[in-house]
């Protein structure tokens, strides 16, 4: 027993590091098996074909509230040509042909006008803004008051 004592004394350094080595040597192989279990989890959960159908199938039908649309006026165009390219319900031309033709401003179209459309495809389909180039310099927008369901005119200037 004194000898015992005597070895563990001289090499208490040496036990301890191979005692610590031990250890490092088990965790480390628990770790990994934890890790490939986990991944294993994963590939299985990634391969579920219900899964993919499902995600697969809400993305695909998976379109934005909002679009703006932009559009430059060609030679010939008319205010019913572009709000006929736009598809929207027919109220709803029928509401922005009645404003536009009321407002002198906004009237008279030229060549590369520009002229951009924020619709909501919320039900029922809605045009919130028009932003209309009257020059370089300005721009008549149509902001969409939703209490009472008219449009706001507003004159701006590009810095």
């Amino acid at each position: 027993m004194n000898n015992l004592k005597k070895f563990a004394n001289k090499y208490n350094h040496f036990l301890i590091l191979i005692i610590v080595t031990f250890l490092a040597f088990i965790s480390i192989n628990t770790y990994q098996d934890y890790k490939k279990k986990e991944i294993d989890s994963f590939e299985k959960l990634f391969s579920n074909t219900y899964l993919l159908k499902s995600t697969n199938a809400f993305l695909d039908n998976f379109k934005p509230r909002f679009k703006t649309i932009v559009y430059k006026v060609n030679q010939g165009d008319s205010f019913n040509k572009i709000i006929d390219y736009i598809d929207l319900p027919k109220p709803e031309k029928a509401k922005i042909l009645k404003l536009i033709t009321n407002n002198k401003k906004i009237s008279n179209l030229s060549e590369n006008q520009i002229i951009k459309f924020k619709i909501d495809f919320l039900e029922p389909i809605k045009v919130m803004e028009i932003e209309i180039e009257i020059d370089k310099a300005k721009r008549l927008v149509l902001i969409r008051n939703k209490n009472i369901d008219n449009f706001d005119l507003k004159e701006t200037t590009k810095f």
